[in-house]
């Protein structure tokens, strides 16, 4: 039996908490609607052609909304989580074909969510006020996935750019990830790089003239764009490129959109480049000082593009000796464009990545937490019970 307050002993008062109550559980429910949704949902334009079952979800965090697509797989009911990031200056459509391959994989292996995203300014994220490194944006990327309430441990895989960010997301919180997957991955030596050293200022200058050209005469900008004047590392995917349809078309729709977000963000994270490797440099090397294996036993496939020269094969060994539990394959037929160029190899190593994983005791694991709409459903339970 429910003890009513003094202040409220009366009819009218009941009435009046009854009515509070009521009205501040539909205010509650409505803002686990939103904290699930992360602000806005929508199922289309998707990456693969048909039977494209994932859910977009523009999450709103600190003041930008970041894209992050889901796939929860139906026949099972728990399972592995895993993250793609794409390479710079590229987005969630370039994972396409391999997306494509793994969805008929995703209940043998054991896989209940994947789960794609755009960093800022790609794709359908916000474009950011200014160039967010990587250590910033894994944070914000926790936050994010926080709020939509898909909880770790992931599995981590990252392409070109995308490994500085996995590695990055790694070093800031070890104890959510179970597993890293780096496709012809970009590592700490970046910073290093010659040839991004001498060619960055370069590269810029390119970016800056298409935000001129596409600006001065779009449709001009957007022939060129289709007739491969833009260089095939620069973002922009022709019509021959190994996507389904409608990932190829929203790549090709997104980079030369006449408001220029996308050339834009290509730009601000050029600028970002160094600073987060020295940073992930620093912080590796220091690991490294105390411990031979400063990933400790985390599960790490390589993936390598062997066109890429005897340097970029050295780093990528030291890559895949973070971990005493790591696999390097060579892919001796792809262009630094593995994802596209051959996503069954890709498929493989996530394939051997799992296998890894699933017989691995990690040292890592993930404390309990509650998470925001956990919170929420509480204090609904709770209302609901006393009024």
């Amino acid at each position: 039996m429910m003890v009513t307050p003094t202040f409220f002993n009366n009819k009218n008062s009941n009435n009046n908490n009854t009515i509070f109550g009521y009205s501040l559980l539909v205010f509650l429910f409505i803002n686990l609607l939103n904290s699930c949704s992360g602000q806005s949902i929508f199922t289309r334009p998707g990456l693969v052609d048909q039977d494209d079952f994932g859910v977009s979800h523009l999450v709103m965090y600190e003041g930008l909304k970041m894209h992050i697509r889901t796939y929860d797989n139906p026949n099972i009911t728990s399972g592995h989580t895993i993250l793609f990031d794409a390479g710079l200056p590229f987005f969630s459509s370039s994972w396409g074909s391999v997306l494509l391959n793994l969805i008929p994989k995703m209940t043998d292996l054991n896989i209940k969510t994947v789960i794609l995203y755009d960093r800022y300014g790609y794709g359908y994220s916000d474009l950011s006020p200014y160039g967010i490194d990587s250590f910033d944006f894994v944070r914000r990327l926790k936050a994010s996935l926080n709020i939509l309430d898909y909880q770790p441990p992931y599995i981590l895989t990252g392409w070109s750019w995308g490994g500085i960010n996995i590695q990055s997301y790694y070093v800031s919180y070890p104890e959510d990830v179970v597993g890293l997957y780096s496709v012809d991955g970009t590592d700490k030596e970046f910073y290093n790089d010659p040839v991004w050293i001498n060619g960055m200022s370069g590269i810029v200058t390119s970016f800056k003239t298409y935000i001129k050209n596409n600006t001065e005469n779009h449709q001009e900008f957007y022939k060129n764009c289709l007739e491969g004047r833009v260089p095939a590392n620069h973002g922009f995917y022709v019509d021959s490129t190994n996507l389904p349809k409608i990932a190829l078309t929203n790549n090709q729709n997104i980079f030369s959109d006449p408001s220029n977000k996308y050339l834009n963000a290509a730009t601000q994270e050029l600028g970002i480049m160094f600073q987060s490797s020295f940073k992930l440099l620093q912080i590796i090397d220091g690991l490294q000082k105390k411990e031979q294996f400063p990933f400790k036993n985390t599960p790490i496939v390589v993936l390598t593009a062997s066109v890429n020269g005897q340097p970029w094969m050295d780093r990528q060994s030291a890559v895949a000796q973070l971990s005493t539990k790591s696999l390097h394959f060579i892919d001796t037929v792809s262009s630094h464009h593995i994802p596209t160029d051959n996503p069954v190899k890709v498929v493989n190593g996530l394939v051997e990545l799992i296998k890894m994983i699933d017989t691995v005791e990690p040292l890592n694991s993930s404390s309990v937490s509650l998470a925001p709409n956990s919170l929420i459903l509480i204090l609904v339970a709770i209302f609901v019970f006393f009024i």
